[in-house]
């Protein structure tokens, strides 16, 4: 069932949203364990543990959330969504970093608030990144490589 059009189906959500935990889950498991047992400041932390959690999602949304399996497209589809994460990273430390250090919200607490800020931006990106291309336009952008 097509809910939002342009083949933006029910079961991409459901998927985008289990890789997406996935990747989360990843996020959250090392930002506290880099935060409370090796005693990383929390926002370097944060910045390690979303890169682990980005390559676990790039991963997890070509292949499996949006079915895309191309590999010709692989470096193209790596750069703009490396751009998309780099961006997301970016609102994500400046979001960390107000809602802990001027409104003394716990850290772990703060990420996920932010991790919901920008989920929803991020697959309307990952939508148009990982949609499947007809062999001529793949041609097209492997040129541009």
């Amino acid at each position: 069932m097509k809910i939002f059009g342009a083949g933006v189906s029910f079961n991409k959500i459901t998927r985008y949203l289990i890789a997406g935990g996935a990747a989360t889950a990843t996020n959250f498991f090392i930002l506290i364990l880099l935060t409370e047992y090796v005693g990383i400041w929390y926002l370097a932390s944060s910045s390690i543990a979303f890169i682990c959690g980005i390559t676990i999602s790039f991963t997890l949304q070509k292949w499996w959330t949006f079915s895309e399996f191309s590999t010709d497209l692989i470096p193209t589809q790596a750069l703009y969504y490396l751009v998309v994460t780099l961006v997301g990273l970016g609102i994500n430390a400046i979001i960390l970093f107000v809602l802990v250090d001027v409104f003394n919200m716990w850290y772990v607490v703060a990420q996920l608030l932010v991790s919901a800020i920008i989920a929803p931006v991020s697959f309307f990106f990952y939508h148009f990144i990982f949609r499947r291309i007809t062999p001529a336009e793949s041609k097209q952008l492997g040129a541009y490589q």
